[in-house]
């Protein structure tokens, strides 16, 4: 993983100074909003102070003036006007504003919100013929949809009716013949094109009413705004800021309450809507009935919302519940397939709920870095959702592949899709094929921006305090990252959840949630750079410095013992190979850069270099041309798993060994039967090196005699007793060594290994959790061992 500055220009003291007392800012922010690019005072000040004077004139909107024409006839006629909304938080929102704006007016006003799973997304000839028959509009204004929909607003015009789309989405090809209002439309004076559906509705109430009447929907524009994921600047950062600086107060009375009821006291902030309102607004969405959360801004009987909010509780655990089957379903069948080989990660079920897919695909995407998309069966089509990565449009190659597409649309990053059953094998080869020619490799490079780099030690509650000025953060305007650097920590699982960790230093705890597997990195005494999102933690209302680990790295050359290097090398001796025989080829060290990816000699991905002593570690390093294609540096276990050029030291199996093509070993073999391992977890092809010397030095720390093994049995049998557990192996072994100090760790392999494959003690390890117990009653002779016995005949050989 690359860490790179977000921002690459020269900072200097003086523009520090000159911002700090020109705007009353602490050092950091002044360096933060520098780093943003932000030079201009008077581009700092608009930032830091949003207000009214950022609502820009709705009459610049292309069509605007058409569109309050049309609407006012229609009040002034007495026509009925159908709002035609999205089940969303933006698109119910946007209902909602709208539906109040016209009720407030005396216009005869109805709605209609699609059902996902009946209804599909946006205006369809179906869910146009049941708006015309249940409320015979005469206009029919959509809302946060329709821009794609030219045969739609056809059809409209067929039955006499007039349509007016409101819209955010990204241009098509082709658009509708009706009055349209984009800020992202051609010929555009509209000075910001980012505002969402909720964002377009506020700016129509601006047209026809003025920013009076527009300005109490701000609260709920806002919970929009920020739902929808819209950069937070210009004209978005004053409804966002101002939305919630009264939202306290303003919010409809079922908002309210739901925000009462997940303890949201006070003025809502835009972490509170990202992380924990809008999931469960747009949790009846995805279930399928999106009007139990439009009743959240249209009910005000208080015993009808809560039966409501109880309703969207259940809706957001079942949809949790669903997003956690489909995302393991998903994992499971990418174990199955080689990541550095795929493009693109396109995977179907014949079961999946599409209305959660979208979640699961973004997860998916983060954590392969990999355009995803999935989709789920509909009678003979299949539904879903994409996600891309950064610098990849997913829309614009949508847009080229949209002859084998029922339907499309949506975003760069992302987009909603239908396809055809039959096209589906077709769309997997032409979606692979079009990103391998349109990207290079370098786009699939995982990186992380960080804003500014500091001192552990300088890190305090009063420097963290200091950004809230930057509120809200978001989308283009995001929480600062912050680089650390650090050694030696203390790491521990949290109790009860050992996914997740806790990693403390003098002056700061760091959490790292779902980094279970990062445990050994972190742990070890190297050198490690992590990215961090800073929060104070109050107590008795005293505030303390607390992070969230975004990302975590180990530098190129881990600070790992030699004794523990040793202790992981023997291991090899402990396989076997059950009649099997390894499949390998060899290689020349003096010719490795020419032999290895010898295809594709600059890819970024498929090659896996082992190594298992740290002279070939640096020497691969230091001499090898290739070292500079090598994306990934890890020590025992992988913490990525899409196949990126990878350099591991002390290797485990438990690996994701399936995704390389090609395997490079850079020490002698201690047995064939590792090998043979290798082969069984992955097709990669291996080579070993043509001559390499016998590595000695592990077994120097090895005695055999009976009277050692007898000890470390007994103080395997002592721990046991007192229930002694830890993490993995090795912290279970320093935990030993606390009790006594003259333990090493390749002897306790060397017995522990023995006594395993005896049946004289057994080993627990589940997940965080590691211990070991001596089998009552069962005794044996080590030479019955055949990993004692492979000891043996080594250390008699050298």
């Amino acid at each position: 993983m690359e860490y790179r500055k977000a921002y690459n220009g020269n900072i200097n003291e003086e523009d520090i100074r000159r911002i700090c007392a020109g705007f009353s800012v602490a050092p950091q922010v002044a360096e933060f909003l520098l780093a943003k690019g932000f030079k201009d005072d008077k581009q700092i000040h608009e930032f830091l102070n949003p207000s009214e004077k950022h609502f820009h004139d709705p009459f610049l909107l292309k069509n605007m003036h058409e569109a309050v024409d049309r609407i006012n006839k229609a009040v002034k006629n007495n026509e009925r006007i159908n709002i035609f909304g999205d089940y969303d938080a933006d698109g119910i929102t946007a209902t909602a504003v709208l539906i109040d704006y016209f009720k407030g007016i005396g216009a005869a006003v109805s709605h209609f919100l699609p059902n996902r799973y009946t209804d599909g997304y946006g205006l369809t000839l179906e869910a146009i013929d049941r708006v015309i028959t249940d409320f015979n509009p005469g206009l029919i204004i959509t809302v946060d949809c329709g821009i794609s929909s030219h045969a739609e607003a056809e059809y409209i015009k067929s039955k006499g009716l007039d349509v007016i789309i409101t819209d955010h989405h990204d241009i098509p090809e082709k658009l509708p013949d009706c009055l349209i209002l984009n800020a992202k439309l051609g010929g555009q004076r509209y000075p910001f094109n980012e505002l969402c559906g909720a964002g377009m509705a506020f700016k129509l109430v601006h047209a026809l009413a003025g920013i009076e009447t527009a300005k109490k929907y701000l609260p709920i524009v806002a919970i929009a705004t920020v739902s929808d994921i819209v950069p937070l600047l210009d004209e978005n950062r004053a409804i966002v800021a101002l939305g919630l600086k009264d939202s306290a107060k303003a919010l409809p009375i079922g908002l309210r309450l739901l925000a009462d009821s997940l303890n949201l006291k006070g003025a809502l902030t835009a972490s509170d809507i990202s992380f924990k309102l809008a999931p469960k607004i747009n949790a009846s969405g995805r279930m399928g009935n999106a009007e139990h959360s439009l009743k959240l801004y249209t009910e005000t009987n208080k015993t009808k919302l809560l039966e409501i909010i109880a309703q969207l509780q259940e809706y957001n655990t079942e949809r949790q519940n669903l997003c956690n089957i489909v995302h393991t379903e998903c994992v499971k069948a990418l174990n199955n397939q080689n990541m550095a080989n795929l493009q693109a990660i396109i995977l179907t079920g014949e079961n999946w709920n599409i209305g959660i897919l979208g979640i699961v695909a973004a997860r998916i995407a983060e954590e392969f870095n990999r355009p995803t998309f999935l989709l789920g069966r509909d009678g003979n089509e299949y539904r879903g959702s994409s996600r891309s990565i950064p610098n990849m449009n997913i829309h614009e190659l949508l847009t080229k592949l949209s002859d084998c597409l029922e339907s499309f649309g949506g975003h760069p990053m992302a987009a909603g899709l239908t396809i055809h059953e039959s096209r589906i094998e077709e769309f997997k080869t032409r979606a692979n094929a079009l990103i391998s020619t349109t990207y290079p490799d370098e786009v699939y490079v995982p990186f992380r921006n960080y804003d500014i780099e500091i001192d552990c030690n300088k890190i305090s509650a009063d420097y963290i305090e200091a950004f809230s000025l930057l509120e809200p953060f978001g989308f283009s305007n995001p929480k600062p990252v912050f680089k650390v650097s650090f050694g030696k920590c203390t790491v521990s699982t949290m109790k009860n959840y050992p996914a997740h960790l806790t990693v403390q230093l003098p002056n700061i705890m760091m959490i790292g949630f779902n980094m279970g597997g990062y445990f050994n990195m972190i742990s070890q005494n190297s050198f490690k750079d992590a990215l961090l999102e800073l929060q104070v933690n109050y107590y008795r209302g005293q505030g303390a410095p607390k992070a969230i680990i975004q990302d975590i790295k180990i530098s190129d050359v881990p600070n790992v013992t030699s004794e523990r290097i040793g202790g992981e090398y023997i291991k090899q001796l402990a396989l076997a190979a059950g009649g099997k025989k390894p499949v390998y080829g060899y290689y020349n060290k003096h010719e490795l850069a020419q032999i290895v990816n010898k295809e594709q000699r600059n890819s970024l991905y498929g090659t896996l270099f082992l190594a298992n002593t740290m002279q070939s570690y640096k020497a691969f390093l230091e001499n090898n041309p290739f070292a500079k294609n090598i994306i990934c540096f890890e020590f025992l276990h992988f913490t990525n798993n899409s196949g990126y050029n990878t350099l591991c030291l002390c290797p485990s199996l438990n690996n994701f060994y399936k995704n390389f093509n090609r395997i490079v070993l850079l020490d002698s073999v201690l047995d064939e039967a590792y090998i043979v391992k290798l082969n069984e977890v992955s097709d990669a092809e291996i080579l070993i090196p043509q001559s390499s010397p016998f590595v000695y030095a592990p077994f120097k720390n090895i005695d055999l005699n009976r009277k050692v093994f007898g000890e470390y049995f007994n103080l395997l049998k002592q721990a046991g007793k007192a229930n002694l557990t830890a993490i993995d192996e090795y912290n279970y072994f320093n935990k030993l060594k606390k009790t006594r100090k003259s333990i090493n760790y390749v002897q306790f392999v060397a017995c522990l290994y023995t006594f395993t494959e005896l049946g004289l003690v057994k080993v627990a390890d589940t997940f965080g959790e590691y211990k070991v117990s001596v089998v009552s009653g069962v005794t044996a002779k080590l030479e019955n061992s055949r990993f004692y016995a492979k000891l043996e005949l080594i250390m008699k050989m050298y």
